[in-house]
């Protein structure tokens, strides 16, 4: 009998060594261009999280670039997709897991991430609307009557006198304005440097 002998080729150790380095490159926060999973200079380890595009990032590097692109509109800063909430504020990313296949969880993660903002405040404008329902108090059915009747007494101009003072002085918009809301506010960004990315 004779036996094949049976070759090595290289072929195989330079595919090996592509997909090796696919996976370093994977590894690499797109921010940062660190390793995720490793200590960086700060001190901090950072894990994997994910904008509503789908695209991913260093869950530190992406939170303190949203932060500092917080006034502007914020967006994804690889596809320019918006990444910020009804309300204006920044969308806090979402903190991918290992424990699932990664194809899956982008897909179900973006899908939930897109839904959410589409249609919603942020957490800190939901909380602010929730603390002011609670420490509201009921007006009694008699105060609110008398009220509503006093405000259809008023005259015509009169009403239009007391709109204008609601409304504050007029301003005139020049096309260098954006009428965007500005989201900075000394307590929003002390919530926002508390936040953690949010679980996925």
């Amino acid at each position: 009998m004779k036996q094949k002998a049976r070759y090595y080729s290289g072929k195989k150790d330079s595919a090996i060594e592509k997909q090796s380095a696919k996976a370093e490159v994977e590894a690499i926060c797109p921010i940062c261009q660190e390793s995720i999973g490793t200590r960086n200079a700060e001190g901090i380890v950072e894990g994997w999280s994910i904008l509503p595009c789908g695209h991913r990032f260093g869950s530190y590097c992406i939170k303190h670039y949203l932060n500092v692109v917080a006034e502007d509109r914020p967006s994804c800063p690889v596809c320019r997709q918006i990444a910020y909430h009804i309300c204006g504020h920044p969308v806090l990313p979402a903190l991918l897991r290992p424990n699932s296949s990664e194809g899956e969880r982008i897909v179900e993660v973006s899908e939930l991430l897109i839904q959410e903002l589409q249609s919603s405040d942020c957490a800190y404008c939901q909380l602010g609307r929730a603390s002011r329902r609670r420490s509201r108090k009921p007006a009694s059915k008699w105060k609110a009557a008398v009220g509503l009747l006093r405000y259809l007494k008023l005259r015509p101009s009169q009403l239009l006198g007391r709109h204008r003072a609601l409304a504050g002085p007029q301003t005139q918009q020049g096309p260098w304005i954006d009428p965007f809301p500005k989201p900075r506010d000394p307590e929003w960004e002390r919530w926002w440097v508390t936040q953690e990315p949010s679980g996925a």
